[in-house]
């Protein structure tokens, strides 16, 4: 059964590439700027307190909470009590930056902010991307029903 899963996993991360080379052809920029960052404790506290989407994994969280801008902007936060490492700080905040920067098309106008957790140590970079694109994929679910 495991092989099982693994194979749906590798299917599901080469759809994602795809989907990353479609927007590439459509010549969507792929940037992650200022303007798609939470830059201020407002505004994180404003989605710690208004938060209407909460995924919680064994080693993340993912609040949401809905913005007016037109596009998501994400937060980051990684305590040293989680990581004591620079390098494992640094290394789970640039993943969590990629998977946002190539998922960004496909997410609606949110503010997310995402929190690890001690295990996120743990987990090799490509299970952590692939989480990720799984929580994205549940937000836009969320979202898509309302």
């Amino acid at each position: 059964m495991k092989n099982g899963i693994k194979d749906v996993s590798l299917i599901s991360f080469f759809l994602h590439q795809i989907l990353a080379n479609i927007v590439l052809q459509e010549k969507k920029s792929l940037k992650f700027t200022k303007s798609q960052r939470l830059l201020t404790a407002f505004d994180y506290q404003e989605v710690f307190t208004k938060q209407t989407f909460c995924y919680k994994t064994h080693s993340f969280t993912l609040l949401a909470k809905e913005n007016s801008c037109n596009h998501p902007r994400l937060g980051i936060v990684v305590s040293k009590r989680n990581a004591k490492l620079a390098t494992q700080r640094n290394r789970i905040k640039r993943i969590i930056r990629e998977s946002f920067r190539i998922n960004q098309h496909l997410l609606p106008g949110v503010d997310l902010v995402i929190l690890s957790k001690p295990a996120l140590n743990n987990v090799d970079n490509k299970d952590f991307f692939h989480n990720m694109v799984q929580c994205y994929q549940k937000l836009v679910n969320f979202y898509s029903k309302k």
